[in-house]
């Protein structure tokens, strides 16, 4: 019991679960009872085989007959000869119970007492060094003496004993080498004991030695112990409150110092199995799971750093920015699968603080408090004043400048709606049991997921139809029939638009639901910052001798036939592999590293329907922000706010606030926009920026306007219109910022704005979309996806794809296409046989 839950409090997995502790308990109980509930015969014996291996001959009332064994299996499940009394048995077999009385009685006061005689050592030697008269090798009861004891435990619950101490050492503690090395320590003293005359002391030399194996960890295993303790470093709470699952990255905060290998032929492995082309989490997760699989694989990434949207900077403002995440959801499933493809755990901070129930996203549709019919009436005393702006503060975070917050908690969805709609408790009710069917595990977007696995067309066919159920509806149609509030509709079907661009009349409900779930559990943000992600992935893939390099530019894809062979770098370097994934996208994979004449007729229609029917979605337009304090200095908290101020003069249409912002994105004197503080989320910024604090704003680029105007200029050597342009979106984002936080007034060092245009020129995003193709309801088309939006790309062996063209966008949405990819080409056995190691046991837990 002490192994089971000793080793699964270090290994941080909690209490062990109830059926364990159960069968432990048995066993706990049951060993010493075993003389009483297994043994047929009810007395002792004390008689030991002669050095022949005869028969033993006995004598005297309490003497008992007993054969000698012929194997092993015969000892190991003889539950039904008792052996009892002696301490050693003549071949030295410890015998654990006997004597043991205190034991004994403590557990079973009903098991009786039994003096038997026993030969004592120096007899037995005596006896084992001579034969007797008559050629028996009988032992001289004479030489006997009366002891009293107990009837002894079998050898099968002994086994039992041992390996219910040595497995909890060998499953939960990591690296898997410590914890078979402690189990080795156990099942060696066991043996020591079985094979020699060894007593119950014998368990000291096992504390002994386990206590010294863990003084040595550090320098046996100094890569797994030093990510512990600085995992450990740093576990004090946030300045803003906020709960980190571990306070620190077991990567190192120094990887953004870490120089990227740049592409150069002579850094090419040789004998490559894989090539991926993009280092986004979708590419570098699939190259994590190859390389596990034994691959070698190389990834070729266009930009100077590896990581995709995923990968920091900090070229701008002397400060670090994320590219792409501003946080994370789907708690223990996100963590699970991180564990599959990152040599290092990573951890992650959640949102909020436990005194604002992990507030994660605020909204502000425009409300004024002075509005609002909850305030306490101008006679109300002073007791009954600071309690209504505590309980306001607490449940609906009234600002400085006074407007009105909605706010969504971890875990608590639907109580977090009815708080703020009572009269809309029904409409809430039936719109989140609506919501949660449509990402149930073989529903919408699961099911969507799930049709990228190898499947037979039937199971495809049916996981097709349970997406259709949902996809082809927006999101406007489906919010309109449960609520009547505009307010809430608002909230329900736009609320989190940023994270998908496209208002509610247009967007798949679906992508609105999932998006909705996915931050049920609650926001997170990667402690360390979003770099660490990829730089705990490239240890799995350079350790199979696999390599990254950036600044690695693929021009085509090369086949032959219907074969592919490898890919041409733009500086006409030719680079071979029988297996080839795109990691680039829709269009970067078929319409520029594949000619039309390499694709089959049915995929080249596919193409130019999808072309046809979808366009590329809608990029951002973002504010990078550097401040001269600490976030706790100006109050930045670690929630984002989606701001939509202007909302109540459309009367809460968001289609209409919107198609006015696309017209004219200065027309309004507040669009909507994304407020989000990663120096406020990240529990370990305050160590590597002290004094300095960052905070990113958003808002949907729109980009045919930046493609008509600007699209002949070259980064770094745009017109001065382009320049003009970004200085007025940067009033924008500077006013908004002070609206919510207004000490930042006078501490604001360096302001960055980027466009579109910068999302292609970085992430070589066509068009700078943010999340590929729009997510209109023809985005779900069955036969797109059947036919372009596949792992395996048809008509070319060995030819994949990953990423969001697959099936979704975003952090987890990416991630999860790489285990689809991996499952097609490593098939469902060697699949599986990764899935089934458990890694997620030595990670922090999202909690």
């Amino acid at each position: 019991m002490a192994a089971l839950l000793g080793t699964s409090m270090i290994a941080k997995k909690g209490p062990p679960p109830k059926w364990a502790i159960a069968l432990y308990s048995f066993i706990f109980l049951g060993t010493p009872l075993a003389g009483w509930s297994f043994l047929i015969e009810p007395y002792p014996c004390a008689a030991f085989p002669n050095s022949n291996g005869g028969e033993v001959l006995t004598s005297g009332d309490n003497v008992c007959r007993r054969m000698p064994y012929s194997d092993w299996g015969s000892c190991l499940f003889d539950i039904k000869t008792p052996t009892v009394c002696s301490s050693v048995t003549p071949s030295h077999h410890i015998l654990y119970g006997g004597h043991d009385l205190f034991y004994h009685k403590l557990l079973s006061p009903w098991d009786e007492i039994i003096t038997c005689r026993v030969a004592v050592a120096p007899s037995l030697r005596a006896q084992s060094s001579s034969s007797s008269s008559d050629g028996s090798g009988s032992v001289n009861v004479d030489n006997m003496v009366e002891v009293q004891g107990a009837k002894e435990i079998p050898l099968l619950l002994r086994f039992i004993f041992l390996a219910s101490m040595a497995i909890p050492y060998a499953v939960n503690v990591k690296p898997l080498s410590s914890g078979l090395a402690h189990a080795s320590i156990l099942t060696g003293t066991w043996l020591a004991g079985f094979f020699s005359d060894a007593h119950a002391s014998v368990w000291c030399l096992a504390n002994v030695a386990q206590g010294t194996l863990m003084l040595a960890e550090p320098w046996i295993w100094p890569e797994a112990f030093s990510s512990s303790s600085s995992s450990s470093s740093s576990s004090s709470s946030t300045s803003n409150g906020g709960s980190s699952s571990s306070s620190s990255s077991s990567i190192s905060k120094n990887t953004l110092a870490r120089r990227p290998t740049l592409y150069n032929k002579k850094r090419v492995p040789e004998k490559l199995d894989a090539i991926v082309v993009g280092s986004g989490i979708g590419g570098m997760g699939l190259a994590a799971l190859l390389s596990r699989a034994g691959k070698r694989v190389l990834v070729l990434e266009k930009h100077y750093r590896p990581g995709g949207c995923t990968h920091a900077f900090t070229e701008i403002g002397d400060n670090v920015f994320d590219s792409g995440v501003h946080y994370v959801g789907g708690g223990p499933l996100m963590q699970r699968m991180l564990s599959h493809v990152c040599a290092t755990p990573l951890s992650f901070a959640k949102m909020g603080t436990k005194a604002d129930g992990w507030t994660y996203d605020l909204f502000d549709l425009g409300e004024d408090i002075t509005a609002s019919p909850t305030q306490p009436s101008p006679q109300a005393s002073p007791d009954e004043r600071e309690a209504w702006e505590r309980k306001v503060v607490e449940r609906a975070h009234w600002w400085e400048h006074e407007p009105r917050l909605h706010y969504l908690r971890a875990e608590r969805l639907e109580e977090s709606l009815i708080e703020q709609f009572p009269h809309e408790k029904e409409g809430i009710l039936s719109y989140i049991g609506a919501v949660r069917d449509a990402t149930s595990f073989f529903d919408g977007t699961n099911a969507m997921m799930l049709t990228k696995l190898p499947a037979p067309g039937f199971v495809r066919n049916w996981l097709y139809n349970r997406v259709e159920r949902h996809a082809f509806r927006t999101a406007r149609e489906v919010v309109e029939e449960h609520v009547t509030d505009p307010r809430l509709r608002a909230l329900l079907s736009s609320g989190q638009m940023i994270d998908w661009n496209l208002p509610p009349g247009q967007v798949s409900w679906l992508v609105a639901a999932g998006m909705m779930m996915y931050y049920d559990l609650g926001g997170y943000y990667p402690s360390g910052g979003s770099n660490n992600i990829p730089y705990a992935m490239m240890p799995e893939i350079e350790r199979m001798g696999g390599a990254v390099l950036c600044n690695a530019s693929v021009d085509h894809i090369l086949t032959e036939g219907n074969v592919v062979k490898g890919v041409r770098m733009s500086n006409g370097d030719e680079l071979h592999a029988p297996i080839v994934v795109s990691a680039a996208g829709f269009s970067n994979t078929y319409e520029k590293m594949l000619e039309r004449e390499q694709l089959s007729p049915d995929v080249a229609a596919a193409v130019d329907r999808t072309n046809a029917i979808l366009k590329p979605s809608h990029s951002h337009i973002c504010a990078y922000i550097s401040l001269d304090g600490p976030p706790e200095a100006f109050g930045l908290k670690s929630w984002n706010i989606h701001s939509f101020p202007e909302l109540p003069k459309y009367k809460y249409d968001v289609d209409a606030y919107m198609a006015d912002f696309y017209d004219d994105p200065f027309a309004q004197k507040e669009c909507l926009m994304t407020l989000t503080c990663p120096s406020a989320k990240d529990p370990l910024y305050g160590k590597d920026m002290p004094g300095r604090s960052n905070v990113l704003l958003l808002i949907e680029g729109i980009p045919d306007a930046w493609y008509e105007n600007f699209e002949p200029s070259r980064h770094g050597r745009r017109p001065d219109a382009y320049k003009e342009a970004k200085g007025r979106f940067e009033s924008m984002f500077v006013d908004r910022l002070l609206k919510y936080y207004p000490r930042c007034e006078g501490h604001i060092t360096n302001v960055e704005i980027s466009t579109p245009l910068t999302a292609e020129h970085f992430i070589n995003a066509p068009k700078g979309a943010s999340y590929g193709l729009e997510w209109t309801p023809e985005h779900f088309d069955r036969q797109l996806h059947e036919t372009v939006f596949t792992p395996k790309i048809r008509g070319i062996d060995g030819l994949y794809m990953t990423g969001e063209a697959v099936c979704f966008g975003g952090v987890m949405g990416a991630l999860a296409t790489s285990f689809g990819t991996a499952a097609h080409i490593l098939g469902w056995w060697q699949f599986l046989k990764l899935l089934l190691e458990n890694r997620k046991s030595s990670w922090p837990d999202f909690e």
